[in-house]
């Protein structure tokens, strides 16, 4: 039996998963917090496999109740609504509204802001957080308690850092490039502070933040340097697109001429560290990341096609093996690698499940965040090369080889909520020997996909019970609204990607 905010499953013990929701009873307004929540999910599911053990009948009937009150909260939200929740942002808004102003450069055609945010969805989520709307409300209460969207962030800069050099890891480049990526992402929690809320302190922090590093004059390759460059410049290319097509309330808090070369700069010194299209499978979705970031600021076509053909085919890489593309992270897999015999059914794997499931849930993840800069963009490309196209059969990335992504997606989603999923034995990395990858390693690890459930739902309109998409609607479902990505990821796509097809009633 499954519903709009749990899943159950009785794969041998019945098992719920379900979020902190909230309710109200006549007059009173009730909240179940999160820690209470899980507290009480947690001692249920406990209870209810001590209980398989026993032949108790009342203490299987106590579990019963405490999962249907679980349960009840839980659903109260979808009945009810949650506008009568009472949060404690709105002391935070102010009488002033951002505004960012669109524009196309007439040179690349790349829209701005459109890496990861367009205008469109900043005022979508604006004007609906301000209005106290679920399920936006909700999930910026979230969002506005992360300590990296406090008025007074830690930041991690250190003064007088100029090089980023070579060095193993948690040391000299590796050890600043780390902390680069954390104030990335403290600087993005500020710039959405600030574009909704209207508070111009979130914005200023936002640009220090940013200002800092042009103190940096050389960039060399490091441990790591491909992942936490990447996500440093996919998050800093991020919050400069929104910098410089908005406008402060004072001068102090203006994107100058003075900024957009010093940062330019900046992201061109770091180029090398996400050039390379072989990387091993998460790695190469985040030197990807960082690419793409690179290219929208930079206003370089060339750069930004590259990005979006690494992002789907990846034609310079592995064909097969340790590619992290869609086509091939995201494998149809049609010959059993071990015995190189060809299978009755092929089927679409994760290939970075045969590693472990922490990166591979890295996969989806990340090339969900590339398909939405594409689609941001309103980039397609060609159906079989995945190079960006304008041709009448071009599709979307997240349509790519008949919606590639979503079934790498829904593959790892039923593993991870307990599905028995039939694995082929895969080419990991290609070499003399291939190594292969012959079974799923590690234990299932629940994970959403906001950016996919918000395409599929309401843009392609599918309905939640399609087979391909069923297992990643309940499970964005399940844990709705979606937290915060940290550091490597964005997420929070409750907040960013839901459309106003989306208000709870």
């Amino acid at each position: 039996m499954t519903g709009n905010n749990a899943d159950f499953k009785n794969n041998g013990n019945l098992s719920i998963d379900v979020s902190p929701k909230y309710f109200a009873s006549g007059s009173m307004q009730c909240r179940c917090t999160e820690s209470d929540f899980k507290c009480l999910v947690e001692w249920a599911n406990l209870l209810l496999i001590e209980s398989d053990l026993m032949s108790n009948l009342a203490l299987r009937c106590t579990v019963a109740i405490a999962i249907m009150a679980a349960c009840a909260i839980g659903h109260a939200d979808s009945y009810t609504g949650s506008q009568s929740t009472t949060y404690a942002y709105p002391k935070l808004i102010t009488d002033f509204t951002p505004q960012a102003h669109e524009t196309r450069d007439p040179v690349s055609g790349l829209l701005h802001p459109g890496l990861g945010l367009t205008k469109t969805q900043l005022d979508t989520m604006q004007r609906h957080v301000r209005k106290g709307d679920e399920p936006w409300a909700s999930a910026f209460d979230a969002f506005a308690k992360n300590g990296r969207s406090a008025p007074n962030p830690r930041v991690y800069y250190q003064a007088g850092w100029t090089e980023i050099l070579h060095g193993r890891a948690n040391e000299t480049g590796n050890f600043i490039t780390v902390r680069m990526a954390m104030d990335a992402d403290v600087a993005f929690h500020q710039i959405v502070m600030w574009y909704v809320t209207g508070k111009e302190l979130y914005r200023v922090n936002a640009l220090n933040v940013i200002r800092n590093y042009f103190s940096i004059t050389k960039v060399e390759p490091h441990w790591d340097s491909q992942i936490r460059w990447g996500i440093a410049a996919y998050k800093l290319c991020l919050v400069e697109d929104l910098l410089r097509h908005t406008d402060g309330n004072t001068e102090a808090s203006r994107w100058t001429e003075s900024d957009q070369s010093r940062f330019a700069n900046l992201m061109k010194m770091g180029l090398g560290l996400v050039a390379d299209p072989g990387y091993w499978m998460n790695q190469h979705q985040f030197a990807t990341m960082g690419l793409i970031g690179t290219a929208v600021a930079l206003d370089d076509k060339l750069l930004y096609q590259k990005a979006i053909e690494r992002t789907t085919v990846n034609s310079a890489g592995q064909q097969g093996g340790r590619n992290g593309s869609i086509k091939w992270q995201m494998r149809l897999v049609t010959k059993d690698a071990e015995t190189g015999q060809q299978v009755d059914t092929p089927q679409v794997q994760v290939v970075e499940m045969a590693r472990d499931q922490g990166h591979a849930w890295i996969d989806p993840t990340a090339l969900s965040l590339l398909a939405q800069v594409a689609f941001n963009q309103r980039t397609r490309v060609d159906p079989v090369s995945g190079f960006p196209s304008n041709d009448r059969n071009a599709v979307e990335v997240f349509d790519f080889l008949d919606n590639r992504l979503l079934a790498g997606a829904d593959y790892i989603t039923r593993y991870s909520f307990g599905e028995a999923v039939r694995w082929i034995p895969v080419v990991m990395s290609e070499g003399t020997p291939p190594q292969i990858g012959t079974v799923i390693v590690g234990p299932p690890r629940q994970m959403t996909e906001g950016i996919l459930y918000n395409y599929y739902r309401y843009i392609r309109k599918w309905d939640r019970e399609d087979r391909r998409f069923r297992a990643v609607a309940h499970a964005y479902e399940s844990i709705f609204p979606e937290g915060d990505g940290g550091t490597d990821m964005q997420g929070n796509a409750t907040l960013f990607y839901t459309p106003d097809a989306g208000l709870i009633q």
